[in-house]
């Protein structure tokens, strides 16, 4: 079943008639669920999304109680959109995901949403708090998060907890991350240098060379060094070989369950641990 054609009319009917909108949608909700049926055509997760508008606290409890947890979905987007869902009483929520994630490519999927979302501030208080604990568990969840970051505030943090953590897993994993923040530091440097190049030439063979050095973080800070270039009165972008850059490099740094950075496949570990057995999650990120 598809549900092509329908989006905004649903989007007119839930906008127009909440009290009747909410009624049906959570009828056909729970129908599906009881009957058990997987696949919808994109309907369901459409309306727990337009049901966030209407009823926040009763879209969250369906989407919970079908306990699908896909950081890729449209639905976790939209609660880290800090212009859709900007209350207090969503931040919750937010923290909940956060602080449930299942590997370190979901920590790494969170951070770049929230980047997306204008939601970045709230990970990291989060990331802070979790750095104040005495539980080692805890220090390393905020490891996995902050070294995307890639400030040198972030960077000081990591070099501070390398040195100086009571426990040696802590001090081994701020170490890498360390290692993760700076190359991190360095390519988003040195691509807002090579997007600032004139020359047509030397511009192409620096993009090319720095396309391995990219991670999944670049669909949001790319953006704003692209923008930035083509609002500058001294700067003459090429749009081609920018365009032509980023088709070529899109596939390559898509967040999937391929991504490895450093020796390590993010899927297959948490805080900086090999996970056993077939522990597996397959994300994406359009």
């Amino acid at each position: 079943m598809q549900y092509i054609g329908l989006k905004k009319p649903l989007e007119v009917f839930a906008e127009n008639n909440k009290e009747l909108f909410l009624d049906y949608a959570v009828k056909y909700l729970k129908q599906v669920t009881d009957i058990g049926i997987l696949f919808t055509g994109g309907l369901k997760d459409e309306l727990i999304e337009l049901l966030m508008k209407v009823d926040f606290e009763k879209a969250m409890a369906l989407y919970e109680s079908d306990n699908r947890k896909n950081l890729n979905s449209h639905i976790i987007q939209s609660l880290f959109d800090l212009e859709k869902f900007g209350d207090n009483k969503h931040i919750k929520y937010r923290e909940a995901f956060i602080l449930n994630a299942k590997s370190d490519l979901e920590y790494l999927q969170i951070v770049v949403i929230a980047f997306k979302g204008k939601t970045e501030n709230e990970v990291l208080k989060i990331c802070k708090e979790l750095l104040e604990s005495r539980y080692a568990k805890d220090r390393l969840k905020a490891i996995s998060m902050i070294m995307w970051f890639a400030t040198p505030d972030e960077i000081k943090i990591l070099k501070n907890l390398k040195l100086n953590d009571d426990s040696d897993y802590v001090r081994k994993y701020a170490q890498w991350a360390e290692q993760v923040a700076l190359q991190e530091k360095y390519t988003r440097e040195i691509c807002e240098e090579v997007f600032y190049e004139k020359d047509k030439s030397v511009l192409s063979s620096k993009l090319y060379q720095i396309r391995n050095s990219l991670t999944p973080t670049f669909s949001y800070w790319g953006e704003e060094i692209i923008e930035k270039c083509r609002q500058s009165d001294r700067v003459e972008l090429d749009k081609v070989y920018i365009q032509r850059f980023l088709n070529r490099t899109k596939e390559k740094i898509k967040m999937t369950d391929k991504f490895e950075i450093n020796g390590r496949k993010l899927l297959e570990h948490y805080c900086g641990k090999k996970m056993d057995g077939d522990f597996k999650y397959i994300l994406g990120m359009d």
